[in-house]
């Protein structure tokens, strides 16, 4: 007797099916969206998917870093054929765009390198260019820090006018590139001391408390503090931010003696000391001239603070002793 299985056999040939639509559609070539290099040549699979052995071949020049190139139907279809691969444009309007990765080097960086080069201190020199640049340098192994994408050649300081110059390559290995020029002044630099942070009358400066920040010499305006030690133990007249140079009128003596504040007035004269009670008719710190009223006879008198509570009334040329 003969046996059929019509059902297995028709679930073979579908099964069959299945594999071999599988392994066709394996090597099937197909158009990319979109591609993006780091290199400066676009290779055959930068194009196409499923490129085989011929996928490193070099086809094309990339543009330009940061830019992009359009490569059409045309150009793709005999390129395509020339390397053996079994693809035509869906349709004429068919292309890829192709864009070359890049990073954007500005002036900080620029500064950067540029002082390198030229061996300036930049804790002495800065440099100040005449515009902002924003230079597309290639991304990739050039982008190291030992290779940053460009070359600087030529870069030279003229000190009588102050300025500086130079050329970068883009890429450095290019030489047919056109060099980019770069100019800009020489600015010396001052170091100011500063508030590391934001402070508010009544809080008292500490050493703690003071940073330091750079400013050209010549924005720097005359009696200016520079001198950390002028800042300490002082406190802020009006809030004040941080990183910003200060004046002396910005900071003052804490106030040890307020205003109404009943006070012993000192009288000293060499060989007589004497005392008598008061009124402070205005703020003062140590230290610091103010008015206060003797209210045994209301007369108005100028004094120096000694400490909270204490003032001192001292005749010309004698030396204000210390109060602890």
């Amino acid at each position: 007797m003969r046996l059929t299985f019509p059902a297995l056999s028709a679930a073979a040939i579908a099964f069959g099916a299945v594999l071999s639509f599988a392994a066709s559609a394996e090597g099937v070539v197909s158009l990319h969206a979109a591609a993006r290099v780091t290199g400066s040549q676009v290779k055959l699979g930068d194009l196409f998917d499923n490129a085989g052995p011929h996928a490193d071949e070099i086809v094309a020049n990339a543009p330009a870093p940061g830019t992009t190139l359009l490569f059409e139907a045309t150009w793709l279809t005999t390129t395509a054929h020339n390397f053996g691969l079994a693809w035509e444009p869906p349709s004429a309007q068919t292309a890829i765009r192709v864009q070359r990765a890049a990073r954007t080097v500005d002036n900080t960086e620029l500064s950067e390198q540029l002082e390198k080069v030229l061996g300036l201190d930049a804790s002495r020199t800065s440099l100040q260019f005449d515009t902002q640049y924003r230079v597309q340098v290639p991304l990739g192994d050039a982008a190291a820090s030992d290779q940053p994408g460009y070359a600087i050649e030529n870069a030279q300081i003229n000190q009588q006018a102050g300025r500086f110059t130079a050329e970068l390559r883009v890429p450095p290995d290019d030489a047919a590139a056109a060099p980019i020029r770069v100019a800009g002044r020489l600015v010396a630099m001052a170091d100011v001391p500063v508030l590391a942070h934001a402070m508010a009358p009544g809080e008292q400066v500490a050493a703690s408390d003071i940073a330091w920040t750079q400013v050209p010499s010549a924005n720097l305006p005359a009696g200016n503090i520079t001198d950390p030690q002028e800042m300490i133990g002082r406190t802020p007249r009006h809030p004040l931010q941080a990183n910003q140079p200060l004046r002396p009128l910005d900071l003052q003596v804490p106030v040890v003696v307020k205003r109404n504040d009943a006070v012993l007035i000192v009288l000293e004269k060499p060989g007589l000391y004497m005392t008598a009670e008061g009124k402070a008719l205005e703020d003062g710190g140590r230290g610091a001239a103010i008015r206060v009223v003797n209210t045994q006879s209301n007369r108005t008198i100028d004094a120096v603070v000694l400490a909270s509570g204490q003032v001192a009334v001292r005749p010309p040329g004698v030396q204000q002793a210390a109060i602890r």
